[in-house]
């Protein structure tokens, strides 16, 4: 029973091997047939618009489907019907969707599919998964993932990559992993339920740099010069508001962090903590305020 085709029914017409990184299949009698995706994914690229046997372009997969499985694994559907790809790039699709309707666009030598399995970038011999699953340690609706700190939520994949346009924030704790996409994963605390998408890179313990208000003022430096007496850019008055708290941005050295404040952007501050400056996971005065 084919896992890729509407009717269920196919036929192999070449092999995996040799230069030929996939298997190319028609429908049973040689007929033609719906595409169906193998397994739950996320499209990453497809295309939709060339109208035969576009081989002069350099585009040999013509009118394809690829998607994102989880894991490393990834499946191709090429030569696709132009006008017939029913999938846009960074949709989730589920086991059985219709992709598209197989053709001859691209470099090919008749209307069939040609299907290929990649793990980890690299083309595998895709014979076996015709009918059966790809061989995922864990499937995506029971993988856990643990937010050490709160991150933002995002609409979609390319959104969280760029942090642009939030729409949710994740407190600390476990989640599931519904899907994942460029490197960015949808999380979710329903299982098999679609949720938000995160940048995993924003997934680290925050450290703040604390300063006391028993200081009247603060000197920071900017990036580009050494952080000593006499090269400062500004000073904090922490003593005004009882204290400030920064995120540290960026580690220097043992003893310069970067932070950033409203009063003078990114900057370098000294973590002299013979004057009472100190680094914890959770700030000890207002994040609130920095004017100096």
């Amino acid at each position: 029973m084919s896992r890729i085709l509407k009717t269920k029914k196919n036929l192999v017409t070449m092999a995996f091997g040799g230069s030929h990184k996939g298997i190319d299949i028609v429908g049973h009698g040689y007929s033609l047939d719906d595409i169906i995706a193998h397994s739950d994914g996320i499209v990453v690229d497809c295309k939709n618009t060339y109208k035969a046997c576009d081989e002069k372009t350099g585009a040999s997969y013509g009118n394809f489907v690829e998607l994102d499985h989880g894991q490393g694994y990834h499946t191709i559907y090429a030569h696709m019907k132009a006008g017939s790809v029913a999938v846009t790039k960074g949709q989730f699709v589920k086991k059985g969707t219709v992709l598209g309707y197989m053709w001859n666009s691209g470099r090919s030598n008749g209307k069939h599919l040609h299907f290929e399995v990649k793990k980890d970038g690299v083309k595998i011999d895709p014979t076996s998964y015709i009918d059966s699953d790809l061989p995922l340690l864990v499937k995506p609706s029971e993988r856990k993932y643990v937010l050490k700190t709160a991150v933002a939520g995002y609409m979609n994949a390319n959104n969280a990559k760029k942090h642009i346009q939030q729409v949710a924030t994740y407190q600390a704790g476990e989640y599931y992993i519904f899907c994942e996409s460029q490197g960015m994963l949808n999380i979710t605390k329903t299982q098999g339920v679609a949720g938000a998408w995160i940048n995993p890179n924003d997934n680290v313990e925050n450290e703040y740099i604390n300063i006391p208000p028993t200081l009247e003022t603060c000197r920071v430096y900017r990036l580009d010069q050494v952080p000593v007496a006499s090269n400062e850019c500004g000073k904090l008055a922490p003593k005004q508001y009882g204290g400030l708290s920064y995120k540290v941005l960026k580690k220097r050295s043992e003893k310069v962090v970067e932070i950033h404040t409203n009063s003078f952007g990114r900057v370098q501050i000294y973590v002299g903590t013979e004057n009472g400056l100190s680094i914890t996971k959770q700030p000890l005065y207002t994040t609130q305020y920095d004017k100096g």
